[in-house]
């Protein structure tokens, strides 16, 4: 999902980490990646683990494994899981995803972000952050710590030798600074295991009800809005100019 040109972004260097388009839905990352951040650089010194999603069910074994292995690597983590919108929702999928690495450190409660990438203007001028959030958390029972949605083209993410606009480096940037880091003991780290497909079904179907039970709310409101611009346009004088008003604000 374009965690290469986030990870360059943040190493100040375009084509640093390993890129390019992923024909076969698989990801081009297959196995632990690390990078050190540059002298100079607003992070340096900080090592930067790239490790596989497990949305390919042929290599989730594998996936899993590199997972586990950048969770025992003794040091403290600031854990960031990049993800995309799926016609403005978050999928299943990533929900489970998530789960599962939490699920494996003893002490699972410890704090992540995410950052959503690939969010076009109209999405994001569109998308409930709220509701985004707890529909991560619906298979998570924990919601996140900072949420970072990247406004970027779908074109530049999987270009190669690219780097995010300055807007997009700012929202990393905070991303980063507000994450809080915490110390993982390789002792806690039992092994991850993959979501099994039912499970997220059913992550799915709950997240389709937050979302219909969010749109029946805002239709709600809305209709309430209605009739009380309509209740306020026909009463005249300073209500009538109250209505106008009201029409202007919501667009009507």
């Amino acid at each position: 999902v374009g965690k290469s040109t986030i990870i360059s972004t943040i190493l100040g260097t375009p084509g640093a980490a390993q890129s390019g388009p992923s024909f076969d839905g698989s990801g081009v990352t297959c196995k632990m990646n690390e990078y050190t951040v540059p002298s100079g650089n607003k992070f340096a010194g900080y090592r930067l683990v790239d490790v596989p999603g497990l949305n390919d069910a042929k290599k989730a074994k594998e996936a899993a494994a590199e997972i586990t292995k950048a969770l025992k690597l003794n040091k403290n983590y600031i854990v960031i899981f990049v993800m995309t919108l799926e016609a403005g929702r978050v999928r299943g999928q990533d929900s489970a995803t998530i789960n599962a690495v939490l699920g494996a450190v003893e002490e699972r409660k410890f704090p992540y972000s995410v950052c959503i990438n690939k969010v076009g203007a109209q999405v994001g001028a569109n998308s409930n952050k709220k509701l985004i959030e707890d529909c991560i958390k619906v298979g998570v029972h924990k919601t996140p710590h900072f949420v970072a949605m990247l406004k970027v083209e779908y074109e530049k993410m999987e270009s190669k030798n690219s780097v995010l606009g300055k807007d997009n480096k700012m929202i990393l940037d905070l991303m980063i600074e507000n994450s809080q880091p915490v110390f993982i003991p390789p002792s806690s780290v039992s092994n991850v295991v993959p979501p099994d497909p039912k499970a997220i079904s059913n992550l799915n179907s709950r997240i389709d009800e937050l979302v219909n039970e969010n749109k029946r709310m805002r239709e709600r409101h809305a209709h309430e809005m209605n009739d009380l611009r309509n209740s306020f346009s026909s009463s005249g004088g300073l209500f009538s100019m109250l209505g106008k008003a009201l029409d202007k604000v919501f667009g009507m």
